[in-house]
């Protein structure tokens, strides 16, 4: 997988401390209300996530459009008193999850590299679903506070060792 350019290390030259505090404290204030405040099934709560997904939108735009899609379909079926089973959401909004850090690769190839994208995201899957688990059953904020504090253990080891 060294193949693929992550852009964290184009980042890391210039701006180390400035990725540390994005990645800790922006990315889980906007990732979670996105990927798991609808999780109560709520209309507002998708709606808050609709919105707030627009700031998401970059060169990789097509995770983003699979989201609106997603929530779009989510608020017809909440409103027509019929909303889906809360596994299934929280099954795709993990895949989403995961899927919108493929924009956290530079020319990616989707045509001839497909089969590497479950193994380049599935670790944020899985977060996903860690993610999901904790804010039905301890709230948006702690949710918010485990994801800030994953990344944390990710990104501060890289801007501190980081040679570039």
């Amino acid at each position: 997988m060294d193949q693929f350019d992550h852009k964290l290390e184009e980042l890391l030259k210039d701006n180390k401390w400035v990725v540390a505090i994005v990645v800790i404290i922006l990315a889980p204030l906007l990732e979670e209300p996105i990927f798991r405040l609808h999780l109560d099934l709520k209309i507002s709560s998708i709606w808050w996530g609709i919105g707030l997904s627009v700031l998401m939108l970059s060169e990789v735009w097509w995770p983003v459009a699979l989201i609106w899609v997603y929530l779009f379909f989510l608020t017809y079926r909440v409103s027509k008193g019929n909303p889906p089973n809360l596994k299934y959401v929280i099954w795709i909004s993990s895949a989403l999850f995961a899927l919108v850090h493929m924009g956290n690769f530079s020319d990616f190839d989707y045509g001839q590299y497909f089969y590497w994208v479950p193994f380049m995201v599935g670790a944020q899957f899985v977060v996903g679903l860690v993610l999901s688990y904790i804010r039905l059953n301890h709230g948006m904020k702690w949710a918010m506070i485990f994801h800030g504090v994953y990344n944390a253990v990710l990104i501060i080891p890289a801007v501190y060792f980081y040679e570039g």
